[in-house]
């Protein structure tokens, strides 16, 4: 009986020293993540080049149903995002005529936080301002409704773009696969602009397409056109639900990248503007 107790006791004392298995890091995919089983609502995640912050553009809807957005960072370590989501106005609409005025914050919206079962699932905790809590699920967004693929690695960078002509404003940019369309290799693009109303509020509008290379003087280059298009109704930020709408349409856009990192914008309206991606 003194042996079995001694030999209990010494397996016990070996499994001790056992370390308890732990989660494994992820690296969550940059691009699209959009709320499962809803659509209107969604977030353009992009991770820094460290893999321990992350930027993030949340494109959703207040109590109105009017569109708006929220941006932040959050720090990531290696299972969960957390950090802080702000709002902005004041800056200038797309096609508006004349300088561009600077947008400013105009306060904290809420605490978030990611907790990701991998690089293409995660859960959000949202914490508004006033104490209202949220949990819903996000996936990435699949560009065809079927599965999230690989860029060509001639198409532009996934991820933030700014004109230094419209500060504040930004473009979320996701390319995903390629498509062959009369013989030409085209591929899947999708596009956020985060700008402004009339009234200097925060408003995004989206458009989504196909685009290829075309023959210029330097090569091959990118280009994209596309017709902008808002919505409303959709769920709010802490929000289960919404009547989803198109609000209507704003324009056409087309841009000619110069590089991957680098392009021009056509807004509506006629103005060019000098687009790249947004380093932080």
């Amino acid at each position: 009986m003194g042996l079995t107790r001694r030999r209990l006791l010494a397996a016990l004392a070996g499994a001790a020293l056992v370390p308890m298995p732990t989660r494994a890091a992820v690296l969550p995919s940059s691009g699209f993540w959009y709320t499962t089983g809803m659509g209107g609502r969604g977030v353009g995640l992009e991770m820094d080049a460290t893999g321990s912050r992350a930027f993030l553009g949340w494109y959703t809807y207040d109590a109105d149903g009017h569109d708006v957005w929220y941006v932040g960072t959050c720090a990531y370590d290696g299972t969960t995002c957390s950090g802080t989501l702000v709002q902005y106005a004041g800056g200038t609409p797309f096609g508006s005529p004349g300088g561009a005025a600077a947008a400013s914050p105009i306060g904290k919206v809420a605490d978030v936080s990611l907790r990701f079962a991998g690089d293409s699932l995660a859960v959000a905790a949202i914490t508004l301002a006033d104490g209202t809590t949220a949990r819903y699920d996000l996936a990435r967004s699949p560009l065809d409704g079927a599965a999230v693929t690989a860029p060509p690695d001639w198409a532009p960078q996934t991820g933030w773009w700014y004109s230094p002509d419209y500060p504040g404003t930004g473009f979320f940019l996701e390319s995903q696969g390629e498509v062959l369309v009369a013989g030409e290799v085209h591929t899947r693009f999708f596009l956020v602009g985060m700008t402004y109303g009339d009234a200097g509020q925060a408003i995004w509008y989206a458009t989504g397409g196909l685009y290829n290379r075309v023959a210029t003087a330097g090569g091959l280059l990118p280009t994209l056109a596309g017709i902008l298009r808002e919505y409303a109704g959709g769920a709010t930020l802490a929000g289960t639900g919404g009547s989803l709408r198109i609000l209507g349409e704003r324009g056409s856009i087309r841009a000619q990248f110069t590089s991957t990192t680098a392009g021009v914008l056509d807004l509506p309206g006629g103005q060019h503007l000098a687009i790249r991606r947004f380093s932080f």
